[in-house]
């Protein structure tokens, strides 16, 4: 039995996706700093779409919309499948000792948590570790990371999420076909979870966890926070602000994609654009001489319409559709 003293919860009160994530790879890595076995964290982020930490964001997501819309795209330390976050949206995420690590457990006592509000319309886990509701529309997908000695599972709720944003944050935008090695999402039906409140997700997860860590009566130690500097002059450690500088940066975001080829149909066969680490590497087509353009350039539509007279502008057109 885990006695509170070895647990905690964190309930983050700043909607910046990087920050976020910055703490929620900061607690996982310093569990023993804190003298902790198991901990769980809360926090909600601002409209963002948080890519696995082997996909490729072009093949996920709609990159020119985000772009127009000042929508960030980041990339998380974890892998798993893409996300959109909003303020709709809670997250959680289970730390725990590597030898208690099960993909369902926590969200099999988490669900029935959330079943006392739930009515007629009950919560399920599906076979892909999903939650679902009885229309098998998913309102919770979760992703998994492991090291040797510990572990974590985290996980969205979709409470009042913005779908119609969510849709077309999701939607890839791009003409031909994106071949590469980086991990594809498997995209669902999704809804939100109208009949929970915030506090009642909250309630329902601290509850959870306490029967996860099997905690029985003693109280659970809470610790809320509303900044970034507040969280860090607690903790004092210089490698949180190193975590989340690094997920501010394009080559985190972009130039980590596995390397992949964009294939773009044209009147008489494709064009093949390879892409590696973010940068165009190489054009194949009969028709173009390789010192038309310089290489490498950065894979974006303004740079690909500068530099490269020839199929510029069938390029960018495919890349932003």
């Amino acid at each position: 039995m885990t006695t509170a003293s070895n647990a905690r919860v964190f309930i983050s009160a700043t909607h910046d996706p990087r920050v976020n994530l910055a703490i929620e790879n900061f607690l996982f890595r310093t569990l023993s700093k804190f003298n902790t076995s198991h901990c769980l964290f809360l926090y909600k982020n601002s409209p963002s779409v948080i890519i696995g930490r082997n996909q490729n964001p072009w093949r996920e997501c709609n990159v020119p919309y985000l772009e127009s819309h000042n929508i960030p795209i980041v990339r998380r330390f974890s892998g798993g499948g893409t996300v959109f976050h909003d303020h709709g949206n809670y997250n959680f995420s289970v730390m725990m000792p590597r030898q208690q690590f099960d993909r369902d457990a926590y969200i099999q006592l988490l669900v029935p948590q959330l079943n006392r509000y739930a009515g007629n319309d009950k919560l399920f886990v599906n076979e892909r570790h999903d939650i679902v509701n009885s229309s098998n529309q998913k309102v919770s997908g979760s992703a998994f990371k492991l090291v040797h000695s510990h572990a974590y599972a985290h996980g969205t709720m979709l409470l009042r999420s913005q779908l119609a944003s969510l849709s077309q944050s999701l939607r890839p935008s791009y003409i031909g076909s994106i071949i590469g090695r980086g991990v594809e999402s498997v995209r669902s039906p999704v809804a939100n979870v109208e009949w929970l409140d915030d506090h009642s997700f909250e309630d329902s997860a601290i509850q959870a966890f306490k029967a996860f860590a099997k905690i029985e009566s003693e109280p659970l130690p809470v610790f809320q926070f509303s900044s970034f500097d507040e969280f860090f002059n607690r903790c004092g450690d210089l490698s949180l602000r190193d975590d989340y500088k690094l997920l501010t940066t394009n080559e985190w975001t972009f130039n980590q994609t596995p390397k992949f080829e964009h294939k773009i149909p044209k009147d008489n066969g494709h064009i093949s654009v390879m892409v590696d680490k973010g940068q165009i590497v190489e054009i194949n087509d009969q028709s173009v001489r390789k010192n038309d353009f310089p290489l490498p350039l950065p894979y974006h539509a303004e740079e690909v319409e500068k530099y490269i007279p020839t199929y510029g502008p069938i390029i960018s057109q495919a890349m932003k559709n």
